[in-house]
């Protein structure tokens, strides 16, 4: 099973996520003394699949599991994508989890040893709420919240904030929080306070939601932030908003502005993601779990450079 997903944004989103990984690794195991956890709110089944493309690609419990963490601490709440992602998690450490019960019910998977992995068949914000309650504050986190819809509570990111020692990405559903502020979607208006807050205006544009959320929700918390608007052309799917968040000004503005902001590179990863998946697809010798078939103009570099959505 996989996470359906369309458009060019969706794997730049997945790159901007590892090019972020990959730098936060070479600079915080140079100067962090504690270990290092990886926190993902909505893990997924481990594969993305792309129908613009025929394609599917490695989802971000995967690419983040290429990074030397200490721990990762994964949630899904829907069943059959948490059992999917825990057999992905087993085909790409090639382990074999060991499966309880918490407490209250909710099952989990966990690998006991370096790095220790556990994934949580439960809803993250109560659990990950549990996990700042009751995890050790020297620890860094790295914290991934990639929602559908408007389902994290604006209480959990104030606490991820204030816990400290955390940087978080964080899918801003944009474009919902927009539809649900408006007065025909009074109804709606409960689930857009829970998200952003009682104070939340109502009936505002997208750009007015992404620069009220960084100017009078994160900030104020003395963390900086960086933002980039993600939006395919000719993608029915809406827009949301990347946002990065970190006590560390330098992490943000020395290194995440600077990835979000590289266009050309961005352009560039997103054509060599296709290419480098079909090739893994397509080779015996490397199994991958991202079965697609191209279109004929889609064989050639220039061809799938010219295919490329405008985002």
């Amino acid at each position: 099973m996989t996470n359906s997903y369309s458009g060019d944004k969706s794997i730049a989103k997945l790159i901007i996520l590892e090019k972020y990984l990959d730098a936060y690794e070479k600079i915080m195991n140079k100067n962090w003394n504690s270990d290092l956890w990886y926190v993902d709110t909505h893990a997924g089944t481990g594969v993305t699949e792309l129908p613009d493309y025929r394609l599917n690609i490695k989802g971000s419990p995967i690419r983040a599991l290429d990074f030397d963490f200490d721990a990762y601490y994964l949630y899904e709440l829907k069943k059959e994508h948490w059992e999917s992602l825990c057999g992905a998690i087993e085909d790409h450490q090639d382990v074999s989890l060991n499966y309880n019960t918490i407490d209250s019910g909710q099952e989990y998977a966990i690998k006991e040893s370096d790095p220790r992995i556990l994934v949580f068949n439960m809803d993250s914000n109560s659990g990950v709420d549990w996990l700042i309650q009751k995890g050790n504050k020297s620890k860094h986190w790295f914290t991934f919240v990639d929602p559908q819809g408007l389902s994290v509570e604006w209480d959990l990111l104030q606490k991820l904030i204030t816990r400290g020692n955390t940087d978080i990405l964080y899918n801003f559903q944009t474009e919902g929080f927009v539809r649900n502020s408006s007065e025909e979607a009074d109804h709606a208006h409960e689930a857009l306070e829970n998200a952003l807050g009682e104070d939340v205006p109502k009936g505002k544009s997208m750009d007015y939601y992404v620069n009220w959320f960084r100017k009078e929700k994160i900030e104020p918390l003395e963390y900086h932030t960086a933002s980039r608007k993600m939006t395919s052309k000719g993608s029915s799917e809406w827009r949301y908003d990347l946002t990065f968040a970190s006590g560390n000004e330098t992490a943000v503005n020395n290194v995440m502005d600077n990835i979000m902001k590289n266009e050309a590179t961005l352009r560039a990863s997103i054509v060599d993601e296709i290419r480098s998946t079909r090739k893994r697809a397509n080779d015996p010798q490397e199994p991958f779990d991202g079965r697609l078939s191209f279109d004929e103009h889609g064989k050639e570099s220039g061809d799938i450079q010219s295919g490329i959505h405008e985002w």
